[in-house]
């Protein structure tokens, strides 16, 4: 049996978005690529577990009783991931929007390398729903999104016409930390 954080991970975008294709684009992989790891999953399991129609997909009952034990699986695995990240970790992981990416990105990226040289900065683009999402789950470190109804009340640090003294004095634009 080959039952890999990722393929829970696969598995469990697959379920929440009942589509492959959406599924896909959320984890930042191909479609065929999904399919195998579902595949994989469904041959290990000894089950189907997705009900495919050309709507999308429903999960099984097999599927119904694995998404719930898969989902404690995944966040315990999340949670243990952030916190052994945390311990000694030198590596930062920044979520911009496309515009930010383009335009301050090679600024972000010198300045903390000024300021922080032995920090290694791994830069991600996406739309600022899906940075949110990456942010709740510990995907990512900091992110510079535009104002967004979507950030629910998170703390955001942006402008729509950032000049380039802005842009060096902003360096994190959400704390991913929820209050208990």
């Amino acid at each position: 049996m080959s039952l890999t954080f990722r393929r829970i991970e696969c598995f469990l975008g697959v379920g929440d978005a009942a589509s492959f294709s959406r599924a896909a684009i959320v984890l930042g992989v191909t479609q065929s690529a999904l399919s195998r790891h579902i595949k994989a999953l469904e041959g290990d399991l000894g089950g189907q577990l997705f009900d495919r129609n050309g709507r999308g997909v429903r999960l099984t009952e097999q599927g119904r009783l694995f998404h719930e034990r898969a989902r404690d699986v995944h966040e315990n695995l999340q949670s243990a991931r952030r916190e052994l990240g945390k311990v000694g970790s030198n590596q930062c992981i920044i979520a911009l929007t496309p515009t930010f990416l383009r335009f301050i990105s090679a600024l972000v990226v010198r300045t903390l390398a000024e300021r922080v040289p032995h920090m290694r900065v791994r830069l991600v683009e996406a739309l600022s729903s899906h940075i949110l999402e990456w942010l709740a789950s510990g995907r990512v470190d900091l992110a510079l999104i535009y104002d967004t109804s979507a950030a629910h009340g998170q703390q955001t640090a942006t402008s729509s016409s950032l000049s380039e003294a802005e842009a060096e004095r902003l360096f994190a634009a959400i704390e991913c930390q929820e209050a208990a």
